[in-house]
């Protein structure tokens, strides 16, 4: 039922199962089993349910969306999506792809596994089990002529060079990868062999996290720390209310590099201060922005800022 195999049950098996949600249709699960000497450890883990996975309802900020959607109406360039496993890189990666269909784009989709159908979307799962890999796979999508090119995920060296050659040649590609920040995502795409004459292709890196989001039930104004910062700051010591309900609401925080003009040679964090061909959002200013509107406490705040 969930494409797990069952010839060894001593090793780490991963496996996915579809269910159908009332109102939202059909979900892929993903499934991990690791042997352990108490007996297997089971982890579902279940993709954020959107109803309509719009770019203007995550969470970004503005000059973030308007230079997505500048990328998104040019042709070529990878669209880099980034974080931590469950910082939200799918939710944001569904709206990039609904958002190229609203264009009127032709969109392709290489996933491992299909989490979440997008109507108007070619849309194919990955499998080595029925032999359809990367490499065969997106050989035949550029004989359907996409405009946009989407793949979960960036896994080795052959698939991001393909990636990165694809958008040279007039390709979108929207993709994602594990990395905490964007020095550490151009470490990993040096690391895959993205050479001088590749990384051109990179148009916008997008690093996300998930923070706790501040709860009215027990938040208090911080007088000092208000004073300081020069706004209403704040904490939140927690209470019966939210440790009983185990309140899990979240906030997006992000930090974005755009591309102003080709990259022609890896970034140093000297050269992002000193060089004005790009546009950059610091997570320190992304969290700034949500501890003023009140999203967020100053314990969380300080706790992600360090």
């Amino acid at each position: 039922m969930s494409n797990l195999s069952l010839a060894n049950p001593f090793l780490p098996r991963d496996g996915s199962l579809n269910v159908y949600l009332k109102g939202v249709g059909k979900v892929t699960l993903r499934l991990s089993i690791m042997p352990t000497v108490w007996g297997e450890k089971v982890v579902i883990r279940l993709p954020r349910i959107t109803h309509n996975f719009v770019l203007d309802n995550l969470g970004l900020s503005n000059q973030t969306v308007w230079f997505l959607r500048r990328t998104i109406a040019q042709k070529g360039g990878v669209i880099l999506i980034c974080g931590a496993t469950g910082s939200g890189k799918s939710t944001t990666y569904y709206s990039l792809l609904k958002e190229c269909l609203s264009y009127g784009q032709v969109v392709s989709s290489l996933e491992d596994p299909v989490e979440v159908e997008i109507k108007g979307a070619a849309q194919t799962t990955l499998s080595s089990k029925t032999g359809l890999t990367f490499s065969s796979a997106v050989k035949a999508v550029l004989r359907q002529d996409p405009e946009v090119i989407c793949i979960s995920e960036i896994r080795d060296k052959e698939s991001a060079a393909y990636l990165f050659q694809l958008a040279l040649t007039g390709h979108l590609v929207i993709t994602t990868m594990h990395a905490g920040n964007f020095a550490d995502a151009l470490m990993r795409l040096e690391a895959f062999g993205i050479n001088n004459s590749l990384l051109k292709a990179l148009k916008v890196i997008l690093v996300q996290r998930l923070l706790p989001a501040l709860e009215e039930c027990c938040k208090t104004l911080n007088q000092e720390e208000s004073s300081k910062f020069g706004f209403s700051v704040y904490s939140q010591p927690g209470c019966k209310v939210c440790q009983s309900l185990n309140l899990t609401r979240s906030v997006l925080a992000e930090e974005c590099l755009v591309f102003k003009k080709p990259l022609i040679s890896f970034l140093t964090t000297e050269r992002l201060n000193s060089d004005n061909n790009w546009w950059f959002l610091p997570f320190s200013s992304s969290m700034l922005s949500l501890l003023r509107e009140q999203k967020i406490s100053l314990e969380t705040y300080l706790s992600y800022s360090s």
